[in-house]
């Protein structure tokens, strides 16, 4: 329940972020984007969730620690040296067709 509380807790405070960040830029995102990335984040949150108490009856929680931390520290070190830009057109505006598909 803990673990249920404290992941719902780094996603909102990462779409926090990420909400000040357009916001800062004046991007507006349109209703269909939203939408999408609200299904997203549940479908990646229910997965993550069912997944991890899967694997937790037959993995040891340090094993788990240290996997989940190499994990997100070469996530962090990709995302630092190859920034991957969202605003293709450089109109401020974050359209589904424009961003995925470009």
């Amino acid at each position: 329940m803990l673990n249920s509380i404290i992941l719902a807790l780094s996603v909102s405070i990462d779409s926090l972020g990420i909400g000040i960040t357009y916001g800062i830029k004046n991007a507006r995102i349109n209703f269909l984007s939203k939408g999408i990335l609200f299904i997203m984040s549940i479908c990646f949150t229910a997965c993550s969730l069912l997944i991890g108490e899967f694997l937790s009856s037959f993995l040891s929680t340090v094993f788990t620690t240290i996997v989940s931390s190499v994990i997100l520290i070469v996530i962090g070190v990709i995302i630092y040296f190859d920034p991957i830009p969202f605003d293709f057109n450089h109109s401020k505006r974050n359209r589904f067709k424009r961003s995925f598909c470009s």
